[in-house]
């Protein structure tokens, strides 16, 4: 309880006072960690756990892998995989598999990312794809991200959020027509069926973040068309763009 509410103090008194450490208290007080931020202290106490003779399982080898991968530890991440395998004889699950794809994605071997999917015994659930989409996303690999986009909403054709996380990448690198094609496609399967001013909808302010970010992104244009800035290839998309806004405000998206 003290660790799931970031009081990391309290909980390592209680789990220190333990007379009898098992895996369920050695699991909380690593997840904690994982959970808040810290984890190499998370990695500190898997490594002390394994010299204390607990054996672990799958779902503690998928805090651990969570934990490297948010602090950057990819090394370690990946020997803890192989032994998972090598030595304690347990098979990796699909979120063992997901928490590598984003230990690779996070330390920029996007490349390596990708291959590690292509081996994975079972076929790659959202959550994989979803973890490279992010990575794509945080070192701007468009391309690759298009690919893992296509294949989670394949996957999860309602996740919402990965109809946000695209066009995010796309405003960052300023491909207008990308956002467009995120925002015809939505409209085409109906994921969002809110009005403008309903606010009560599921996910309704990431809609909005993305609505504006569109907005954002043609006001720039005609800025920097004052500017004599705007490049001839962005017109045909900038005038799709100003068609869908006008649209948007009437009607579902």
């Amino acid at each position: 309880m003290y660790a799931r509410c970031g009081n990391l103090v309290k909980a390592q008194e209680i789990f220190d006072s333990l007379l009898e450490k098992n895996l369920v208290s050695w699991t909380t007080i690593i997840g904690g960690y994982r959970m808040h931020g810290q984890g190499e202290t998370a990695v500190q106490l898997f490594d002390e756990m394994i010299r204390c003779s607990i054996r672990p399982d799958g779902t503690v080898f998928a805090t651990v892998l969570s934990a490297c991968s948010h602090a950057r530890l990819t090394d370690v991440g990946l020997a803890y995989f192989d032994a998972m395998k090598m030595d304690y004889g347990l098979n990796p699950g699909p979120e063992h598999y997901s928490c590598v794809v984003d230990l690779l994605g996070r330390a920029g071997r996007l490349d390596d990312a990708e291959k590690f999917i292509k081996t994975m015994p079972m076929k790659p659930d959202g959550a994989v794809w979803g973890s490279l989409l992010g990575a794509c996303k945080i070192h701007k690999n468009v391309e690759l991200a298009e690919l893992a986009f296509d294949r989670v909403i394949e996957l999860e054709p309602t996740n919402i959020g990965y109809y946000v996380l695209l066009p995010n990448l796309y405003t960052e690198v300023k491909n207008t027509d990308g956002i467009l094609r995120i925002r015809v496609m939505m409209r085409e399967k109906s994921l969002a069926r809110i009005r403008v001013g309903d606010h009560n909808y599921p996910q309704t302010e990431e809609i909005y973040a993305m609505l504006e970010r569109l907005d954002d992104l043609v006001n720039d244009s005609h800025v920097n068309k004052r500017n004599g800035e705007r490049r001839g290839d962005d017109v045909s998309g900038l005038a799709i763009a100003k068609d869908w806004l006008l649209r948007l405000r009437c009607k579902p998206i």
